[in-house]
């Protein structure tokens, strides 16, 4: 075997035993730092103490030394059960993500060749989309026998539509195509 993948294969050897959690929270052997403020199970501030003194007092109690500030000066560790902080960090993180809402964009697609019922319908989709607090991105499309000037008094036509109800947030022209980004205009109280 060339030494080449001898080397690949070390370094994958090392990074594949790698818990994700030691990254965040170093814990017990994994921890780096020298001096160590250790807060205990019950919340309560030990003091500082060297890293082998803090493992020493972890062990004795039958808990775990986690680092939960890492940029403090100098560092905090908390006694903990390891197994319980990382079902508490999970929970933590599934809360979070619940909480997020993905921002969707709805896209509606105009090309400059539309019949007036179709226009209108279009638009009323759009004032729909916005009032269900979605942004929406207007894609107008450049195709076949429509040239550049068509496409862009087309624009201006739906820019003047859509400026009465919608705030503008950004025009792109990328390519054969204009995309513009709307959203419901805030509403003064």
């Amino acid at each position: 075997m060339s030494s080449f993948y001898k080397s690949r294969l070390r370094r994958r050897k090392r990074f594949i035993h790698l818990d994700p959690l030691i990254r965040t929270h170093p814990y017990n052997e994994h921890i780096r730092f020298e001096q160590l403020r250790v807060i205990g199970e019950d919340g309560k501030n030990l003091g500082i103490f060297s890293r082998e003194k803090a493992l020493g007092l972890a062990r004795e109690r039958g808990l775990d030394l986690v680092v939960i500030a890492p940029v403090a000066k100098p560092p905090v560790a908390k006694l903990v059960n390891l197994e319980h902080f990382r079902y508490e960090l999970q929970k933590k993180e599934k809360e979070l993500r619940k909480k997020q809402k993905a921002a969707k964009v709805k896209e509606v697609k105009f090309k400059p060749l539309i019949g007036q019922g179709d226009y209108e319908r279009k638009i009323k989709q759009i004032a729909d989309f916005l009032e269900e607090g979605y942004p929406v991105k207007v894609t107008i499309i450049k195709k076949r026998r429509v040239n550049r000037e068509l496409q862009l008094n087309f624009k201006k036509r739906l820019l003047t539509d859509l400026d009465k109800w919608c705030t503008i947030v950004d025009i792109q022209d990328k390519g054969n195509n204009i995309h513009i980004l709307v959203k419901q205009k805030n509403k003064v109280k």
